[in-house]
Parts: structure tokens; sequence; C-alpha cells
């Protein structure tokens, strides 16, 4: 009976653990109000490189990602849970690629711990880096953080 109770205590400490590592949104880092990634997404022959910066504000997460040459491709916010596309440039402003995005990223940027499921796989290295994988249609997020030095 003992060792059952400490097998118990054991998985009910590691769980809470978990679950506390997982509270802040991935794209945030731990305590931070803003964070510059830089941003790669992979579809068979697609590829699209550029930036994406998150900042955390007093309604929500907001969040925008821009190609290498300086065009905006999309905006995203994060407002009481529920995540809006914004912006989206117009060779991506279609609805299933939209529902596809705004999907893949809820993983990243949900404020409670989110199950990514059988179609997505989601690998952090924080603070480094983060691959999302989306199975089903082949799409590869990465996101490498830049450190970028305010106080000069």
């Amino acid at each position: 009976m003992t060792k059952l109770s400490l097998w118990i205590s054991a998985l009910v400490s590691a769980a809470c653990l978990t679950a506390a590592a997982q509270t802040s949104y991935p794209l945030l880092l731990d305590g931070q109000e803003r964070a510059v990634w830089a941003f790669t997404l992979d579809r068979r022959e697609l590829t699209m490189t550029g930036i994406c910066i998150v900042r955390q504000g007093a309604e929500g997460v907001a969040g925008t990602v821009v190609n290498e040459f300086g065009v905006k491709a999309f905006d995203f916010t994060v407002r009481k849970g529920r995540l809006k596309l914004r912006n989206m440039a117009q060779p991506i402003n279609r609805w299933y690629i939209r529902r596809t995005l705004r999907s893949d990223l809820r993983c990243l940027v949900a404020p409670q711990p989110r199950s990514v499921g059988r179609r997505r796989t989601l690998t952090l290295s924080l603070p480094d880096s983060i691959v999302l994988l989306n199975k089903r249609f082949d799409i590869t997020y990465r996101f490498q953080r830049i450190n970028i030095d305010t106080e000069q």
C-alpha cells in the first residue's frame, strides 16, 4: 500500500511540474513581454522565411509574421483564448489556409496547455527553437530565437 501511494504521489507531482512548465505561451518565453523569432514555413516545394514578432499586451497576445523582403504575411491576436488572423497577404488569403494556420498557431499561443493531437508534433527546445509539424498537410513551422539587445 505504501508503494502504491508513493507511486501515485510521484505521478501527481510529475503531472504538476509538467503543467506548470507549459502554462506560458511557447512563443513568448517565460516572463518576457516580447520575443523575436526567425520563422520558416515549409510545405513540400514551398518555403517561406521571415521574422515573427510576438508581444504580450494587457488584452492578450499579438504577433506578426513578415517575410525576408519586409512584406507582411499576416498578423494574429489571441484574446480570451481565441486566435484571430488579420491582414493576410493576398496569395495566402484563402479560407482553407486560414483554417490550417489558425489551428496550428493555437498550439503555440494557447493560454492553457493544449494537446497537439495525433496530427501534429511539437518539439520545444526553449529558449532557442520551436518546431511544429502538421502531419496531415505536411507543413513544418520552425522558429529560431533572435536575440536583440535593447539596452544600447
